[in-house]
């Protein structure tokens, strides 16, 4: 990897066409004879259709079919498990079956002329269903243990871990604090929105695709058709933002090649945002519990964090919740347990930042509470629990650089003239609050296989 840029005031390459609006995103092209395409969503969250009754969508101006699980092509859904997807489960089979698993999820495609026409037909689709009991409520879930050690961050953490005595050593410390903090869902609203074009040239599918991962589009596309990942092209020039949002490869992207398929021409399929809250991940909700404990002169006696966090019924999304909690600070009594509530939900994914961020949110704002609670500089509290090496893999750190970036931060920012009394600080008539906290994010280094010796092409003369 170069650094030859690092610190230059580099031009994106594709800054002039983003800003002046040359910059072709995947809903601006247009293919000879193209059709548009509209989703019909189920209206309940968990249970089977009971009837779907489409004739007078068929009758519809401009409708070219209308696509359910009753008539849509089968298609083979083989294995592929891309870097973005979870281990455990099974992505949504779209118009294979009448189980409804979440509310929004597509129960039928109309292809049409026109895209007015598309939606026009979606509001004449009626459809029945047999309702089951849908666990949609997070504060009525019982989280579980996930079946699996894979995180967002593609490593193995163990749900749960214990070293030392951390409940003991909590209930003995002479200064503590226990809170909980709860993070609502975020949804991903990227600027362009999902949006998919399919072309079929017999066996060979182009797509014109919102992603973040063409070579995921390709490999889970050919998958779910039963083709050869070679025989799928996928076009994404630009992307108007995505932030963790087009990594995987959605439904509307199924559901655009099987119109596509079917119509026999391409076809464009564009999520609205609405639809948007139902065909792509998002940052689940979390409810974490952070407990410490210490000593008067700060040092951390206890750490407990139990944090868990939504995924869907049919798959297992698990986010790395906990691992900043496992090595940031030193401390030889912690607690740390990560559980998942499985919903009637879509699948949550990845966001900016993943799951971590989320952890390091509640852990950051505990040890300010606790430094409150001290009567003690934040910055201080930190740099007097700064551990010597990683404690929970108990290996050194290859580098740590933290002392340094909270002397170099505070000098600059002229963290000495911050008061702690709480509202003691204005900027004029505005209440103004400095705060810090520590951040991490994984970085996984592989060691280079090793080199093959080399093999002379010819015997030395």
């Amino acid at each position: 990897m170069t650094t030859a840029f690092i610190g230059r005031p580099i031009s994106r390459v594709d800054g002039r066409q983003k800003v002046t609006g040359s910059a072709t995103y995947a809903a601006e092209f247009s293919r000879p004879d193209q059709a548009h395409a509209a989703i019909v969503q189920s209206t309940v969250a968990s249970g089977r259709i009971a009837s779907i009754e489409t004739a007078s969508a068929e009758l519809a101006p401009g409708v070219i079919a209308v696509l359910t699980h009753r008539n849509a092509p089968r298609l083979p859904y083989r294995e592929h498990k891309g870097i973005p997807d979870p281990v455990i489960g099974e992505r949504l089979h779209v118009l294979q079956d009448d189980r409804v698993n979440h509310q929004g999820q597509p129960i039928a495609l109309v292809v049409a002329e026109t895209l007015q026409q598309a939606l026009h037909a979606t509001t004449l689709v009626r459809a029945t269903y047999s309702q089951e009991t849908a666990t949609t409520d997070v504060s009525r879930v019982e989280p579980v243990l996930p079946t699996q050690e894979k995180t967002d961050q593609g490593h193995a953490s163990p749900p749960e871990i214990r070293r030392g005595d951390p409940e003991g050593a909590f209930a003995a410390a002479e200064f503590k604090t226990d809170q909980t903090y709860v993070i609502p869902r975020e949804h991903h609203n990227p600027i362009e929105m999902h949006v998919t074009i399919a072309s079929w040239d017999g066996d060979r599918l182009t797509l014109w695709d919102k992603t973040q991962f063409v070579h995921n589009v390709a490999d889970e596309i050919a998958a779910v058709f039963g083709i050869s990942a070679e025989n799928v092209r996928v076009i994404s020039p630009f992307v108007g933002g995505a932030f963790g949002s087009g990594l995987r490869t959605w439904p509307h992207v199924t559901l655009a090649a099987l119109g596509a398929r079917v119509a026999g021409r391409p076809v464009k399929l564009m999520l609205s945002r609405r639809e948007m809250y139902y065909g792509v991940g998002y940052r689940p909700h979390t409810v974490q519990r952070v407990a410490l404990g210490a000593s008067g002169d700060g040092r951390l006696a206890a750490i407990l964090h139990d944090g868990w966090q939504e995924t869907s019924a049919y798959e297992e999304y698990s986010e790395s919740l906990l691992d900043a909690t496992r090595f940031l600070y030193s401390c030889g009594n912690v607690y740390t347990r990560h559980r998942i509530a499985r919903m009637n939900v879509n699948t949550p994914t990845y966001m900016r930042a993943p799951g971590v961020a989320s952890g390091n949110f509640a852990l950051e704002s505990a040890l300010d509470e606790l430094a409150a609670t001290l009567n003690m500089d934040p910055v201080e509290l930190r740099l007097r629990n700064e551990p010597e090496r990683d404690e929970f893999s108990n290996v050194p750190f290859s580098s740590r650089s933290t002392r340094e970036c909270y002397r170099v931060a505070a000098e600059r920012f002229g963290w000495s003239r911050r008061s702690s009394e709480p509202r003691s600080m204005r900027d004029g008539r505005s209440l103004i609050g400095w705060g810090m906290a520590t951040a991490h994010y994984p970085h996984t280094m592989r060691r280079p296989p090793p080199r093959r010796a080399s093999c002379p092409t010819a015997p030395p003369r």
